[in-house]
């Protein structure tokens, strides 16, 4: 006999689930964009050149796109704990690098490659996967709750990260966020993921890896792929050289 759903969908579990995913957001996925805070003071002690220091964003936004179609496997096939928590193994670890290093591919390895698999696995790929086995009707609410912890996190961990640079410069501050992101790992593997993703109706059966031809001939995955692009273009490319750009202009950075 099948169990009677409650009317509302928002359970305490539901609800707690909506908000460990904003959590994560907050804490993990907004970490990059602190990036911005970065690019003048690497830039300063490298003297690399604006256009040098930036790539090093790129090869994390990159790495973030690269990395979310295999987050997203790797999500139907061995769940939330073991993506989160390798995506803040691989973050930390990113940020522990940054703050040794001393050439270029240095930063696109630690802040580029291994801080956008964390980014990707931290961010929305696992979350509205656990999201959407708690809720139909107030399926999109719930995703944008969570992900306004993405928003969030820029919010507040970018003037952190500029206040912890101006007291203990750039490598303190990559290696105490670096610490920071392996500590909340910990954390992460202790929460109960059984009754976390259990939800109110069962998860898909596994699928492999690369989509049937059936996706990618689909009008409104093009559609969802051309505003996701061009939104990243438009905002990102902005976005990482806001602060260098007040500093220009005379604004104390």
């Amino acid at each position: 006999m099948e169990t009677p759903r409650p009317k509302s969908e928002f359970t305490t579990a539901a609800i707690s689930v909506v908000l460990l995913c904003f959590v994560l957001n907050t804490l993990a996925r907004g970490n990059g964009e602190t990036f911005a805070v970065f690019l003048g003071p690497l830039e300063d002690t490298f003297q690399w050149g604006r256009a040098a220091t930036s790539s090093i964003y790129s090869v994390f936004m990159i790495a973030i796109a690269l990395a979310g179609p295999v987050v997203g496997a790797l999500f139907d096939r061995f769940g939330g704990r073991v993506v989160y928590v390798g995506g803040l193994l691989a973050y930390g670890a990113g940020f522990l690098i940054a703050s040794q290093m001393q050439a270029l591919w240095h930063a696109w390895l630690g802040v580029g490659v291994l801080a956008g698999i964390g980014a990707a696995a931290t961010g929305m790929t696992p979350a509205t996967g656990i999201i959407s086995r708690w809720f139909e009707r107030n399926m999109a609410f719930a995703i944008a709750f969570a992900y306004a912890g993405f928003a969030a996190g820029s919010v507040l961990l970018s003037p952190l990260s500029g206040w912890m640079i101006e007291i203990g410069g750039w490598r303190w501050t990559y290696q105490t966020l670096g610490l920071s992101l392996l500590g909340l790992s910990v954390i992460v593997i202790l929460l109960p993921w059984r009754r976390i993703e259990a939800g109110i109706k069962p998860p898909a059966p596994p699928r492999s890896l690369i989509p049937g031809r059936e996706v990618f001939a689909r009008v409104p995955f093009w559609g969802l792929f051309i505003v996701f692009f061009m939104t990243s273009v438009t905002t990102y490319v902005v976005q990482v050289q806001a602060v260098e750009f007040l500093t220009d202009a005379g604004y104390p950075r």
